[in-house]
């Protein structure tokens, strides 16, 4: 029997991908990651902050580990995650949602596209391209 156990370090990067992934729905679907086709992503003020404040709490979660407890694989997936989980926060914070327009792959073209990556085999997966 093996163990399942993840240590803190993986815990926290799991639960970054899962916050990741549902933020950002559509890139979640392209990675094939089919939980979201329902949902596009919440570029709305609310939705940015939500995203925000949870990135927040992982941040806080990852300054609680002792990083100079952790072997060298564990340091490193640790020093990259919390270098994300900044970089996250700074893209937030410089508000690209609100000045960025790109005519190549902007929410007009991505509706668009949505097909391309969102395949429909299933009665539930057209239901979900649908919603």
């Amino acid at each position: 029997m093996t163990d399942t156990t993840l240590s803190p370090v993986a815990e926290l990067a799991d639960e970054f991908w899962q916050t990741w992934i549902a933020a950002h729905p559509v890139g979640a679907t392209a990675l094939g990651e089919r939980r979201y086709d329902d949902r596009l992503d919440d570029p709305s003020p609310e939705g940015v902050a939500a995203h925000r404040l949870r990135l927040e709490g992982l941040i806080q979660q990852a300054r609680s580990v002792d990083a100079g407890s952790l072997g060298e694989d564990e340091a490193a997936t640790h020093a990259a995650l919390v270098a994300e989980l900044w970089s996250e926060v700074a893209e937030i914070d410089a508000g690209l949602e609100q000045w960025s327009a790109d005519p190549l792959d902007g929410p007009p073209v991505l509706a668009l596209n949505l097909e391309s990556f969102q395949t429909v085999e299933t009665v539930d997966q057209g239901r979900a391209m649908v919603a």
